[in-house]
């Protein structure tokens, strides 16, 4: 995927304020050739939401520059960041880039040659929870976004989020959502139909 911005376009976006970060600055000035974002499983997701948007024409233009805005986004605040930000970033594009089957936290730890609690401590600072709790929130809300969208049968859905049993998956779903998916696709259903 390529998004290009000019400076002059990025300088309308943020304003005429001057200090948006040495980034952020630096981008605005034409410091930079192009960013390559490296989160790989945001781009994705990106690429993912423009390709479902029901949008069109200029509200489309629109919902695309949003996108291109969350990309810089997250690149300019993870430039700008502590090692510990940096971290606990990684950690999650690596649980990210396979959440079906990530790799275990001892894995992690070796690749990024971090004890393991020490990896949790970071995360934990970060994003409020463990690494592995924070990647079954985001496969629930994944989950929610799927129910939705009401194209996938549940069970499927419990499958390609990597949950062996549908009634374990439904448990979880309606923990967090406090309505069992089933329940919650009925509800979506209804609604557009109103």
């Amino acid at each position: 995927m390529v998004a290009r911005v000019s400076s002059a376009r990025l300088r309308i976006m943020l304003g005429h304020g001057n200090d948006h970060g040495s980034s952020l600055n630096q981008l605005l000035r034409g410091g930079y050739g192009q960013i390559e974002i490296a989160n790989s499983a945001l781009v994705r997701r990106v690429a993912e939401d423009i390709a479902r948007t029901p949008y069109r024409g200029a509200a489309f233009n629109l919902y695309v520059q949003s996108k291109v805005i969350e990309l810089l986004v997250n690149e300019v605040s993870i430039s700008e960041e502590g090692d510990d930000q940096r971290i606990a970033y990684a950690v999650r594009d690596m649980l990210l880039a396979d959440p079906v089957s990530p790799p275990s936290m001892a894995e992690i730890s070796r690749m990024m040659g971090v004890p393991p609690r020490k990896l949790n401590a970071q995360f934990r600072a970060i994003f409020g929870m463990t690494a592995f709790e924070w990647l079954v929130d985001w496969r629930l809300i994944r989950a929610r976004d799927l129910v939705m969208d009401g194209g996938v049968t549940i069970k499927d859905i419990a499958f390609s989020l990597g949950y062996s049993h549908v009634p374990t998956f439904s448990a979880a779903f309606t923990r967090r959502f406090g309505v069992a998916p089933s329940r919650f696709k009925a509800m979506r259903a209804q609604e557009q139909l109103s």
